[in-house]
């Protein structure tokens, strides 16, 4: 019977259809019944092949750790490896101008890196780790002062620190300073985040058309050279903080809170750490003004034109009550029916200015109570919280960010004094809050808010 299959049939006959010799065939057709018997899974007549072994991958072996700066690459030195010279000199310099104990052993290590920042930081440069031109120079100025032993100028080898060129400019480190110094420089109240934002590219911007640059946003070496310049009459932009997050009652609230939305901005520290970096500033330069004069006057100059400008010489004779034009104001103490000198108000600015420049200052964003429609801030005598209200946040009709922000610093100065001195509000001299702020502004040539022209004196004069 044909079942339509096929059997192989050789020519001598000795192979069966199962392809097995026909002595064997019964044992084949019982062999074959027990396998269809069994489960499917256990069918096969061949065994399963094995699963491969795996060979474990042989250890890749250590090298020195690579560091990326820029377009700046190195290996750093592992323990026992002979230093370089002038990284000695570096670290020498270090522990002297920082009084710090790191091991002169010519490695350019972590410890040895952090010491570089603090340094720069502490000089106003760029805080980046390498020793570049600028930090070199610094570092020859630190060192023509101290003991021997520490050079005034490195040793001739080869430079292991990148080179200023190579600094990471997209570090957050770097970014932060821009930012820092365009706050100083344009006035403006840019977050110090270390975050290249649209914000601070429009800034950077703004700082190259003043500069005649090509404006593209991007901080290269000429718009650096061009803002390390800008600084020079300007106070050092700094990485330390005069704001303490921990101090604003809003820093940790979910972003989501309608607290923000209230306020105007989802950064309170960074907004309130730029109008105290511009507080600061109004201050420092009003007290250096005042300095120059005072020591013009010691050496015999009189205090007139062209030692003292016009409107100085008006603000502090109408709004701080000073007899500006006698020179024992300016050199001593003054007559006995006035006492108010130069040695006084710059005592007074410099007070306010250290509450505010030392983090020492609490603040609640926006006080629950005791805020009427037109009021900035308030404050108790002698506690170190200002209380801000809506009206510190919110510019009004026709005032520009930029103006309201030289208003929201003169508030931060306003509100200092009174925690320092519980001056009062208004008034004539330095025992009116708003006659020192108002001063201040007058010094830095900054606009005072037309609603509070009246509370120290009459409007200023025009400029010549």
């Amino acid at each position: 019977m044909n079942n339509g299959y096929s059997p192989t049939v050789k020519p001598n006959g000795s192979r069966s259809d199962f392809g097995v010799p026909r002595q064997n065939e019964e044992e084949e057709v019982r062999r074959l019944r027990a396998v269809l018997r069994r489960p499917p899974s256990q069918r096969s007549r061949f065994p399963q092949p094995r699963k491969p072994v795996r060979r474990p991958t042989p250890r890749r072996p250590r090298y020195p750790r690579t560091i990326n700066y820029g377009n700046a690459v190195f290996s750093e030195p592992q323990p026992g490896t002979e230093g370089s010279e002038y990284i000695r000199w570096v670290q020498t310099t270090l522990n002297q101008a920082l009084n710090l104990q790191l091991p002169v052993d010519g490695i350019s290590n972590v410890q040895t890196r952090s010491a570089i920042r603090s340094f720069q930081e502490k000089n106003g440069l760029p805080v980046t780790g390498m020793v570049g031109p600028d930090t070199e120079r610094a570092l020859m100025a630190a060192g023509s002062g101290q003991s021997q032993g520490v050079g005034t100028a490195p040793p001739a080898t080869e430079f292991e620190f990148e080179r200023e060129s190579q600094i990471n400019r997209k570090s957050r480190e770097y970014i932060n300073w821009v930012q820092q110094s365009l706050n100083q420089i344009l006035g403006l109240r840019l977050a110090v985040d270390g975050k290249l934002g649209p914000q601070t590219r429009s800034a950077i911007r703004s700082f190259q058309q003043q500069r005649g640059l090509k404006a593209d946003g991007v901080v290269g070496e000429k718009t650096e050279a061009a803002i390390k310049a800008a600084l020079n009459g300007h106070p050092r932009a700094t990485n330390t903080r005069m704001v303490n997050p921990a101090k604003v009652s809003c820093a940790n609230y979910n972003r989501n809170s309608p607290i923000f939305k209230a306020i105007g901005t989802t950064d309170p520290v960074g907004v309130l750490e730029a109008l105290s970096q511009r507080a600061v500033q109004m201050l420092d330069n009003t007290i250096a003004e005042m300095s120059t004069i005072q020591k013009r006057v010691g050496a015999g100059e009189p205090p007139a034109w062209p030692v003292l400008n016009d409107i100085m010489a008006w603000s502090l004779k109408t709004r701080m009550l000073m007899p500006v034009n006698d020179p024992k104001a300016w050199t001593g103490s003054g007559t006995p029916d006035n006492r108010r000198t130069a040695g006084l108000i710059i005592r007074w600015l410099s007070n306010i200015r250290k509450i505010i420049a030392g983090g020492q200052l609490w603040y609640t964003c926006l006080a629950s109570s005791g805020c009427a429609p037109t009021t900035w801030a308030w404050v108790f005598c002698d506690k170190y919280r200002i209380n801000l209200c809506r009206r510190f946040w919110h510019p009004k009709a026709g005032v520009d960010l930029k103006t309201h922000f030289e208003f929201q610093a003169q508030t931060i100065i306003h509100e200092a004094s009174h925690i320092y001195y519980c001056t009062e509000d208004k008034g004539l001299g330095p025992g009116a809050a708003e006659c020192i702020s108002q001063f201040v502004a007058d010094a830095n040539g900054s606009p005072i808010d037309a609603d509070f022209v009246g509370r120290c004196g009459p409007k200023e004069p025009a400029l010549r």
